[in-house]
């Protein structure tokens, strides 16, 4: 198969289903589902503004600090844990019931505490993302290998060397699986507090258009929801594929060597 052929590939299905609701959209004539020649202009028209980007700056700002304090403090607290038998046994049942939480059902009390200002989005965000990257990054640490552990004090590594250079990478892959699912629930925690308890941003947008029955702005913000959500995931392939490239480099040559 081609270069061309292997790229197109995946296209097809997205093309199909745009094909689909474009046909679709136009019988229906629904005042619910307008066509989508008309959304997409509703999109061009609402978002490439500075109203419209200063929404998105204002989302975007909250995400990435929010996902960024949810990274940071759930790897290093988990290494902590991770590292420590009888710690994990300690925090256990007090991990499992905060993570049991639906961080939505928190948005009161984060706005009671932290009002309704970027502050109480970052917090809710940075909540939500906070226990898959610890848990992960406990159970990474956690089960890398005691030979592999042994190993690194035979050839006398430092303790950071040790963390660095054998323990992290062992419990990358388990990290990153931790962060890309703080990345989904940080995308959704964002729109939801916005719908909640603010007077700018992506979510609030939709859901402004929505009660005041403007149909086609709220579709223009699904879009641009959705659009946003597929770019996040594909920046977050490339940074995944640098972090991990030794491991996929190990899987090459083992598919070589069958």
């Amino acid at each position: 198969m081609s270069h061309i052929k292997r790229a197109a590939l995946p296209l097809l299905v997205p093309a199909g289903l745009l094909l689909v609701w474009l046909v679709w959209s136009n019988i229906g004539q629904s005042l619910y589902f307008p066509p989508l020649q008309d959304i997409l202009r509703a999109f061009a028209t609402e978002w490439f503004t500075p109203r419209g980007w200063g929404d998105i700056s204002s989302s975007l700002t909250n995400l990435a600090v929010g996902f960024g304090i949810a990274v940071v403090a759930g790897v290093a607290i988990g290494v902590l844990i991770g590292k420590i038998e009888w710690l994990r046994e300690f925090t256990q049942p007090v991990f499992d019931f905060l993570r049991g939480l639906p961080a939505p059902a928190l948005l009161p009390l984060s706005i009671m505490l932290l009002g309704i200002g970027a502050e109480q989005k970052i917090g809710i965000i940075a909540f939500g993302g906070f226990f898959p990257v610890l848990m992960n990054t406990i159970d990474g640490i956690a089960s890398v290998d005691p030979t592999v552990q042994d190993m690194s004090r035979v050839y006398r590594l430092k303790p950071t060397a040790r963390l660095f250079r054998v323990a992290l990478p062992a419990a990358g892959p388990q990290i990153m699986a931790g962060c890309r699912v703080a990345l989904s629930f940080g995308l959704m925690l964002m729109v939801v507090s916005e719908m909640v308890s603010s007077f700018s941003g992506i979510g609030y947008y939709t859901v402004d258009a929505q009660r005041t029955y403007q149909y086609l702005e709220m579709w223009a913000g699904l879009v641009l929801l959705a659009l946003l959500g597929f770019v996040l995931n594909k920046l977050f392939d490339v940074v995944e594929g640098r972090v991990l490239r030794w491991q996929y480099g190990l899987r090459g040559l083992a598919t070589a060597g069958k």
